[in-house]
């Protein structure tokens, strides 16, 4: 019932507990206070299986995304290229004008 809603409110950002459950009681005709708990565990269940990603937010709350959607999307990028690490020396002036000032004040 859980994927279903999620495919058919089909949510750019990811579908949020209280459109599935708003879904789930229109679309079955049952009592949205006697099944949010029931709800509540699937989401819990499916993201710690892996079947949805959860897009924003903690535990049953927040958005979620079924796992095979954002996969394909996050295939397509390319890798970020590698950065050099520069072998310079930090400045010796900065490290001595600071002892200075030091100095100055003690």
């Amino acid at each position: 019932m859980v994927d279903a809603a999620i495919k058919n409110l089909n949510e750019r950002g990811g579908s949020s507990f209280l459109a599935i459950k708003k879904y789930i009681t229109a679309e079955y005709k049952c009592d949205a206070q006697k099944r949010a708990p029931f709800i509540k565990k699937n989401l819990k269940a499916a993201v710690a299986n892996g079947k949805l990603i959860q897009t924003t937010g903690t535990g049953a709350i927040g958005s979620f995304k079924i796992a095979g959607s954002v996969e394909k999307k996050e295939k397509g990028k390319k890798p970020a290229a590698a950065v050099k690490a520069s072998d310079k020396k930090p400045n010796a002036k900065k490290i001595s004008d600071a002892a200075k000032n030091t100095a100055r004040r003690g």
